[in-house]
């Protein structure tokens, strides 16, 4: 080992401090261990090394930096990391390194002991994905990634887990994969998340059932919702995905959700919002920018996601799964423009079905231009989504909401409802079932009016006096709202004059 003295103390060498290093944070147990092992004074040379909270336990030596070992013996450092491991693993959204007493074994597996082994979901990016169930009975998503046993690979490894557990600690949003908790063992990293989906957007677009009207109107909302995810991700936290593809997609019941943030940027620390040194896990869909090594941005994803909006497009309009990969002629996407346009053509010019309107391909040619600057932004792509006139609506409910508070006559008191938005519809729009729950008051109009919502058609012949608050707003609105049997609370479409003169629309 070699002597202090032949070696910079790293401690002077560092101008950030432990306070302020990047992986202080993250590494909280680590320097627990080097406090108590007497190597306090090393701190800044191990965070610099990368190694944080995700590296433990460390099981072997050969995991361990060399740079460490100079200064510290790797049975040093494994008796002084025992005690600050976890004797229990409870769900609470952060990392958590656990004891062998905290685990058990099932078909030569550790687990957690708190979590129960379901059944095997499948493979998801580095690592296998299992289905587990807390006492409580609620079940989640984990994905058990094997850890690496040498340095160098382990290196890189813990570095990519790190920030996907970190990027996906950000995320908060209806269609994005919600991260419930991380764990490491000596042998795997487990990333417990929810929901447990019914299957991905390959399958469900494989699967698809054309004779049905209600299937249909579920995938065009896909559009919508995945344009507002990526909205989401690209100003929101400042998160590129990075690699988004069916695979990456998943589908519980109604809804759509990203997931598989294992290469996703944060640039919100990089000080730009592009690189070149990017990993390229599913060349299919990647950008034409990703052959050149160029720098890829958030236009990047816009690319990616034009290729799957391709795909779904085709199967909404009665095309096979495997059409435009045929098309295609099973190469990469960018590499076969002329495949793109022919597969856009067809679908414009011989879709099958009835209120035949292929109103996404215009989005999709935008979405697709080989050069990155012309391609639309998220906020775009939305815009154009939520502005859009089809049959069936391109934008989901879940999508175009906000809260408010309702006040019920009889009781005088407020109650939380959900205001939906909606750019065809003129008017506002209310429930039968929130008139007779609250107890609102009920007037008949003269003449019938009809919408068509979500492929339905609903009519009105009644109005009803409504108050109430948007969370966005300061102040309340008095409205007359037109009466229909509907899913949705509050339905309000373009702003329209209400009862008191005020308007009422986006405040």
């Amino acid at each position: 080992m070699a002597s202090p003295r032949d070696i910079p103390n790293p401690v002077e060498t560092t101008t950030e401090g432990i306070g302020g290093h990047k992986n202080a944070e993250v590494a909280t147990k680590v320097i627990e261990i080097l406090n108590g092992a007497g190597y306090s004074e090393h701190i800044a040379l191990v965070l610099n090394e990368g190694v944080t909270d995700y590296w433990l336990p460390i099981p072997k030596h050969t995991i361990m930096p060399a740079k460490l070992l100079d200064y510290i013996t790797f049975e040093a450092f494994k008796n002084a990391q025992s005690p600050v491991l976890e004797k229990s693993y409870e769900l609470d959204r952060t990392h958590i390194p656990l004891d062998t007493q905290a685990t058990y074994e099932w078909n030569g597996v550790r687990y957690p002991k708190s979590l129960i082994y379901k059944r095997y979901l499948g493979e998801g990016g580095a690592g296998i994905v299992v289905e587990m169930q807390v006492a409580g009975g609620t079940t989640y998503a984990v994905k058990r990634i094997p850890r690496k046993t040498k340095y160098h690979e382990a290196k890189s490894q813990l570095r990519s887990i790190k920030q996907e557990i970190e990027n996906l600690k950000k995320i908060n949003h209806t269609h994005c994969i919600e991260f419930m908790g991380s764990y490491s063992d000596v042998k795997e990293i487990g990333v417990v998340m929810d929901p447990v989906a019914d299957c991905n957007l390959d399958r469900f677009l494989s699967e698809f059932d054309h004779t049905g009207p209600d299937n249909r109107i579920v995938l065009a909302s896909f559009f919508g919702c995945l344009a507002d995810a990526l909205v989401y991700l690209h100003w929101e936290v400042n998160i590129r995905h990075k690699d988004i593809k069916p695979k990456n997609i998943l589908v519980k019941k109604n809804r759509i959700i990203l997931t598989d943030f294992g290469i996703s940027l944060d640039w919100s620390e990089q000080g730009h919002s592009t690189t070149n040194q990017e990993v390229l896990r599913s060349p299919m869909y990647c950008a034409p920018e990703a052959d050149a090594g160029q720098s890829r941005n958030r236009k990047s994803d816009i690319w990616s996601l034009g290729c799957v909006f391709l795909e779904m497009s085709a199967v909404l309009r009665g095309f096979s799964p495997n059409f435009v990969k045929t098309k295609l002629g099973n190469s990469y996407f960018r590499h076969n423009l002329d495949g793109i346009r022919d597969a856009i053509s067809a679908v414009r010019q011989q879709g099958p079905l009835d209120n035949y309107n292929p109103l996404e391909l215009e989005w999709i040619e935008q979405m697709l231009q080989f050069e990155n600057k012309k391609r639309l932004t998220s906020k775009e792509l939305q815009l154009a989504i939520s502005r859009s006139v089809s049959d069936p609506p391109f934008c989901g409910t879940c999508c175009n909401t906000e809260p408010a508070e309702l006040y019920d006559n009889k009781t005088t008191k407020w109650h939380g409802v959900t205001v939906r938005r909606d750019n065809n519809v003129s008017g506002a729009w209310i429930s039968k079932r929130l008139v007779d729950l609250y107890h609102l008051e009920v007037t008949s109009q003269q003449a019938t009016l009809i919408i068509n919502v979500g492929g339905r058609q609903l009519v009105s012949d009644t109005k009803a006096d409504v108050r109430f608050i948007l969370d966005t707003a300061n102040h309340v609105e008095n409205a007359e709202c037109y009466v229909i049997p509907a899913s949705f609370d509050l339905l309000i479409g373009t702003p329209t004059t209400v009862a008191n003169n005020k308007w009422m629309g986006t405040p």
